[in-house]
């Protein structure tokens, strides 16, 4: 990791695993942002952060139950994550 990047999210263990479907993907991505940024979605941290917590909120929810396919969903809320990521210095890795 170059000096550019303050963390990393690490999904290479999964991300491109077929065997697990776009769900469970996104239920392991909420897990491993919860777990590695649990003081910043912390609703009574003065540095809670309002959009990763949405972002979090939507991994936990893909269903395909709206309008919306599940990995269309997914989709969208990965290219919601890397633009976060990219303001606040944080790598991710899928492979």
């Amino acid at each position: 990791m170059n000096k550019k990047w303050k963390h990393t999210l690490d999904f290479s263990g999964f991300y491109k695993d077929d065997s697990i479907d776009i769900v469970e993907k996104g239920k392991k991505i909420s897990v491993l942002i919860r777990r590695k940024f649990s003081s910043i979605l912390d609703y009574e941290s003065e540095d809670f952060d309002q959009e990763l917590e949405d972002i979090v909120d939507v991994f936990e929810s893909i269903s395909g139950y709206d309008d919306v396919e599940p990995v269309e969903e997914f989709d969208d809320c990965m290219e919601s994550l890397y633009n976060w990521a990219d303001y606040n210095r944080i790598w991710i890795k899928v492979m």
